[in-house]
């Protein structure tokens, strides 16, 4: 993500602007419409589903506009000495996993918003409850590691599938972390603090 932007990026920057005003429309009417309490029964079900669509969207155009500004040398980055346990803990809450502690975690060098925001990206398309004998969480396993897994399905191909996971790898290259795929996991290396 480096040299000059390119046409595309641009256009996906001012695209994922003007997406997000209908957007905010819609979940705003559908926020309103709950709180007036306006629907019942399946209506209501249907009205959740709305919203949740609507932030998934928002994710999704999130995702879409850091890898296009990543692109534009337009991101935003402020890093900072970060305790990684406390960088995995909300990621791991954020993305709706459990984090255990193999060691102890060390103080890294990112912006961490972006980074826990990358992290939950990277384990958006595991988001269901763990199949059988595989349990989906974060783990500190080095001073500078964290590690996401055991995954079922996991090749090479995950980064170009999942909006959010490729530009959570994307970020995270933006703030010198490598995210690597071993065997069932997922690695993520921070730049150690100096």
């Amino acid at each position: 993500m480096r040299g000059e932007p390119s046409d595309l990026a641009n256009l996906v920057v001012d695209a994922c602007h003007d997406l997000r005003t209908p957007l905010a429309a819609a979940f705003g009417f559908a926020r309103t419409i709950e709180r007036m309490g306006g629907v019942s029964g399946d209506n209501a079900m249907y009205l959740q589903q709305v919203v949740e669509a609507t932030q998934e969207l928002e994710q999704l155009i999130a995702a879409l506009s850091a890898v296009a500004h990543g692109e534009r040398g337009t991101l935003r980055l402020r890093p900072q000495p970060v305790d990684l346990g406390e960088l995995a803990l909300e990621a791991s809450e954020g993305s709706g996993h459990a984090l255990e502690r193999d060691v102890v975690a060390g103080m890294i060098e990112t912006d961490p918003a972006r980074a826990v925001t990358s992290l939950v990206w990277l384990a958006a398309p595991f988001a269901e409850a763990p199949t059988a004998g595989r349990e989906r969480v974060w783990r500190v396993t080095s001073p500078d590691s964290v590690t996401f897994g055991q995954l079922a399905g996991l090749d090479g191909e995950l980064f170009g599938r999942d909006l959010r996971a490729y530009a959570g790898r994307r970020v995270l290259g933006l703030l010198s972390a490598t995210v690597e795929l071993e065997s069932d996991r997922l690695i993520v290396r921070f730049p150690l603090a100096t």
